[in-house]
């Protein structure tokens, strides 16, 4: 599960610094997707090698790694906007308070 979440990771922001637009805007769904169809296909490799096995919890495992990946990306994502909205209103709200000092000073 680890070296997907990392996978997931490198996958997002592959696609997330894509020309193309398509690309950069389903960068987690196609991170997901690719993530999983490449667990898939390593798991059917591993049925060929020797003393080596393939298990459908192991593609899950590897699923699963993919997707948190993707959803902490997501909520990194969603905080910096939140943050940034915040910082706004702030700023907003300072330069308020400041005209009001400044105003009531002049009278």
């Amino acid at each position: 599960m680890g070296f997907y979440f990392g996978f997931g990771v490198l996958l997002h922001l592959t696609f997330r610094n894509s020309k193309h637009v398509f690309l950069r805007r389903y960068a987690a769904i196609l991170a997901i997707l690719v993530g999983i169809f490449y667990g898939i296909t390593d798991e059917f490799h591993q049925s060929f090698v020797p003393r080596r096995s393939s298990s459908e919890w192991d593609v899950l495992a590897d699923s699963v790694g993919v997707v948190v990946a993707q959803a902490g990306i997501l909520v990194l994502i969603i905080k910096h906007l939140w943050d940034k909205k915040n910082k706004k209103t702030i700023d907003q709200f300072k330069k308020v308070k400041k005209k009001k000092k400044n105003d009531h000073l002049r009278e």
